[in-house]
């Protein structure tokens, strides 16, 4: 018989100063002693005004010094993919935010669904004596312990479903948003890939698979990450075009070593070497067999 005392704990589960054009005594240091506003010494006069160009800085445009006009452009193009590069961490941010919050969901559903599992389990391991057990209890104190549990065994079965049906959807979600985050990787990768490399396409591809698993033991299985980086692929591209004009390099010199050493004159199939003077003969066995035959004909 289960302890009374096991089934109850069962049951009963600082302001900035504002700059003005004064001096300390209230006086404004823009007028002169004859109360005239004083010039502007910095305004450019009349002889120097070809040495100053325009610049557009937002909706104004500003007469500069030529010399500086160049560096002010190079700070707005600076500025502007500092910019871009912002927006870019921006949206990054973003979207690890979105896939950690979703990933929480993940787990907060599958927590859920295994509490709800755990507790129907748990009732539904009572034997007899447990629930005659309860029944005593509530007939001692009053209490309503019996009832609660047979309310709360006929609604568990939903609430497992509808949170299984729940954690179930989340992980389908967040695997989704996986897949599609990867597919625009690989398509924004596969771009870059044929805009720097010429004739880039699947059969190059395979070959650089081929390369980088024979040369530096890198497969798709272990180093899939890898393949996914347009850094990445270029430099075993530039590695495998390395190689293949190094392998083309050594089979001419090969090729061209063999030439050096076999005489023109050699006949191929060990047949026997023609006599006489003809177009084949190198031009040292050409002179050589001339001068032979006017030799022999001078005996004569």
């Amino acid at each position: 018989m289960t302890d009374a005392t096991n089934l109850v704990e069962f049951v009963d589960d600082e302001t900035p100063e504002v700059e003005t054009d004064q001096d300390q005594n209230g006086v404004d240091d823009q007028v002169d002693d004859d109360g005239q506003e004083a010039e502007d010494d910095d305004s450019p006069s009349d002889d120097e005004e070809d040495d100053y160009e325009e610049v557009e800085r937002g909706d104004k445009r500003y007469k500069v010094p030529k010399a500086l006009k160049d560096d002010l452009l190079r700070q707005d193009d600076y500025t502007r993919k500092t910019q871009i590069h912002a927006e870019e961490v921006k949206r990054f941010q973003e979207k690890a935010a979105a896939f950690e919050a979703a990933s929480e969901e993940v787990l907060q559903a599958t927590i859920q669904a295994r509490t709800i599992k755990d507790r129907l389990s748990a009732i539904n391991a009572l034997s007899d004596q447990d629930w005659r057990d309860v029944q005593l209890m509530d007939q001692q104190d009053g209490g309503d312990r019996y009832n609660k549990l047979v309310r709360e065994l006929s609604t568990l079965p939903q609430k497992l479903s509808e949170a299984e049906a729940l954690s179930k959807a989340k992980r389908e979600e967040v695997i989704s948003a996986q897949s599609e985050a990867q597919t625009k990787l690989i398509e924004q990768g596969q771009a870059i890939l044929a805009r720097d490399i010429p004739g880039w396409g699947p059969e190059l591809g395979a070959k650089l698979v081929d390369f980088v698993k024979s040369e530096y033991g890198i497969d798709e299985q272990r180093h899939g990450a890898a393949f996914m980086d347009p850094a990445l692929v270029k430099m075993a591209h530039a590695a495998f075009k390395a190689k293949e004009a190094s392998r083309k390099n050594q089979t001419q010199q090969r090729a061209d070593a063999i030439k050096k050493a076999v005489p023109a004159h050699v006949v191929k199939g060990g047949s026997t070497p023609k006599a006489g003077v003809h177009d084949g003969l190198s031009t040292e066995e050409f002179a050589r067999r001339r001068n032979q035959q006017l030799a022999a004909r001078g005996k004569r």
